[in-house]
């Protein structure tokens, strides 16, 4: 992120764009950050976590519980590998269960056809409480209903979000595009509640 903070003055200075003009120019770029806290004008937290590793995801997890103050509610895309790693597997998602108040599994757009529900089911852990998380087989409706779910002092983590990329190109889904999207309806139904 320092790079962003240097880049106005060579910009400025080199190419002869105005001081102003160069640091309005860099604040509309968008570098993608392993963690980012997103705010498209909702009450409530929105975070992406990018990295997704079993101890990344953890640590995310531990800190935001020590700084929330209602509900982590999390929508954890699966990259769908993990299915022949049974055990790593159930791991990853009994951690995720156990350190959200509430998780949406989803998985990537480019296997949906080739994986069942009860196949997904059966490889979650086994001591998961299922009042706790729920599998959604849609990732688009995975993150809308986590925002709808969502009060204004909660926390939305959508993690492990470039497998919602898909592998075939012309599935191509943008969890950002997604987000802002669903948070705007949200915004416009309470808008139009008042």
């Amino acid at each position: 992120m320092y790079i962003i903070y240097v880049l106005p003055w060579p910009l400025a200075l080199c190419i002869g764009i105005p001081i102003e003009k160069s640091i309005e120019f860099v604040k509309k770029i968008r570098i993608p950050a392993k963690v980012e806290r997103l705010n498209y004008g909702q009450e409530f937290t929105l975070i992406f976590d990018t990295c997704h590793t079993k101890n990344a995801v953890q640590n995310l997890l531990y800190n935001l519980n020590l700084l929330k103050k209602n509900k982590i509610i999390v929508v954890a895309s699966m990259d769908p590998s993990h299915l022949n790693d049974v055990d790593d597997f159930r791991k990853s998602t009994e951690l995720i269960v156990n350190l959200s108040d509430y998780t949406i599994f989803t998985f990537d757009i480019s296997v949906r056809n080739n994986i069942s529900f009860s196949n997904y089911s059966n490889k979650l852990g086994k001591n998961l409480n299922k009042k706790k998380y729920e599998i959604c087989l849609n990732n688009v409706e995975a993150i809308k209903k986590a925002i709808k779910m969502a009060s204004s002092i909660d926390i939305v983590l959508v993690t492990g979000y470039s497998y919602f990329y898909g592998m075939n190109k012309k599935d191509n889904i943008d969890p950002y595009l997604i987000c802002r999207k669903a948070i705007e309806e949200r915004l416009n139904t309470l808008n139009k509640s008042i």
